[in-house]
C-alpha cells in the first residue's frame, strides 16, 4: 500500500524547522561530509531546515519516479514562498531534484546528490531585510505623494 506522503495543507506560514521534522531520515549532514561539497566554492546550506534544503526533500517525496504531477508542483511553490523562497528559486530547486532523478538517482537520494547546485541558489531574504525594504519602499512612495502635493499646491497659487 502506498504511503500518503503530501505536504500538509497550511493554516498559516511554517517554520522550516517544522517541515523538516516531519521529512524522512534523509540528513543534510551525509551531503556536507563529502570531500566535494567541502572543497566547492559555493557556500554551503546552513542545516536540515534551510529552506532550499526543505523544499529539495518535499519535491523528492512527491516525485512519482521523475515526473511531478502540476499540482504537486503548484503545492510544492506554494510551499517554496511560505518558507520564504521566490517562486523562481522555488522552481529552480524542484528542476534541480528533478533533473538528478532523470540522471538515474532514486528520489531519495536527489537532494544529497544536488547538494551543491542547491548551494549556489541564494538563501530566502530575512524577515528583517524585507521589511527594511518595504519601509524604503513605504517612505519612498510617500515622499513622492507629498512632493506632487507641494507641486500641485505651487501651480494652484
Amino acid at each position: 500500500m502506498k504511503q500518503d506522503r503530501t505536504i500538509p495543507p497550511s493554516k498559516g506560514a511554517m517554520s522550516c524547522a517544522d517541515i523538516s521534522a516531519s521529512s524522512p531520515s534523509l540528513r543534510l549532514s551525509a551531503a556536507i561530509d563529502t570531500p566535494s561539497a567541502q572543497a566547492s566554492p559555493v557556500a554551503k546550506l546552513t542545516g536540515e531546515t534551510d529552506p532550499r534544503w526543505v523544499l529539495a526533500i518535499r519535491t523528492a517525496e512527491q516525485l512519482q519516479g521523475t515526473i511531478l504531477p502540476p499540482t504537486q508542483r503548484a503545492r510544492l511553490i506554494r510551499l517554496g514562498r511560505l518558507i520564504g523562497l521566490t517562486a523562481f528559486d522555488a522552481n529552480l530547486i524542484i528542476a534541480i531534484v528533478q533533473d538528478r532523478a532523470r540522471r538515474g538517482y532514486p528520489a531519495a537520494q536527489c537532494p544529497t546528490a544536488a547538494h551543491e547546485q542547491l548551494a549556489m541558489i541564494a538563501p530566502p531574504d530575512s524577515r528583517a531585510a524585507r521589511r527594511r525594504r518595504r519601509a524604503w519602499a513605504t517612505t519612498g512612495t510617500v515622499a513622492a505623494m507629498i512632493g506632487i502635493e507641494i507641486i500641485v499646491f505651487l501651480i494652484l497659487i
